[in-house]
């Protein structure tokens, strides 16, 4: 009798390396259009900057019942701490959430005014579990436990391995190509 067949998804340490070292910029400017894209998402735009309203990417995806969910993306980099005074903070990452989702957007191919349905706070490094937890009360309050979706630096690299080729992330990421992923993890 033979057990389950797992579809073994691929696995790049040299990705997870990569990214890990990635600015603010890069991630926001170079690594997460191409992969929203590869989620389906359309019209992947760079807002960070003075106007941003705490969205440093917006998208969209279409619905179930095909409708047009904007989502705005909090893009940071390192871990996510309790820290309340830090930029890196879950505070001030809340407070962005908050300006994602309070703000109205234009739709550019319709001029209609839209709602962002939901956020995505991505980061190259760890989410705390305490940082989290100390924020956990506001975000209930306030009803924002279900439209955060958080994603660390594994969970990135994750998407990253599955969703886009490999020959993308060589370039994206400026990786070794002639190297097999398990042997550069051990150089």
């Amino acid at each position: 009798m033979s057990g389950p067949v797992i579809d073994a998804k691929p696995y790049y340490p040299d990705v997870e390396a990569a990214v890990a070292k990635m600015s603010e910029r890069e991630l926001r400017e170079d690594v997460l259009p191409p992969l929203l894209r590869a989620l389906y998402y359309f019209d992947v735009r760079v807002l960070h900057g003075a106007r941003e309203e705490g969205k440093d990417l917006l998208a969209w995806r279409m619905s179930e019942i095909d409708t047009r969910e904007w989502v705005g993306f909090v893009v940071k980099t390192g871990d996510l701490t309790a820290q309340v005074a830090s930029v890196s903070g879950i505070r001030t990452v809340l407070h962005q959430v908050e300006q994602v989702l309070d703000h109205e957007i234009i739709d550019p191919l319709t001029s209609t005014r839209s709602h962002v349905r939901a956020c995505w706070v991505v980061t190259n490094g760890r989410i705390l579990a305490h940082a989290l937890d100390d924020a956990a009360v506001t975000m209930r309050r306030h009803h924002l436990d279900k439209l955060i979706r958080w994603v660390d630096g594994t969970a990135l690299t994750r998407l990253l391995s599955e969703r886009l080729p490999r020959q993308l992330l060589v370039e994206m990421l400026g990786l070794d190509e002639k190297k097999p992923a398990d042997e550069q993890e051990n150089t």
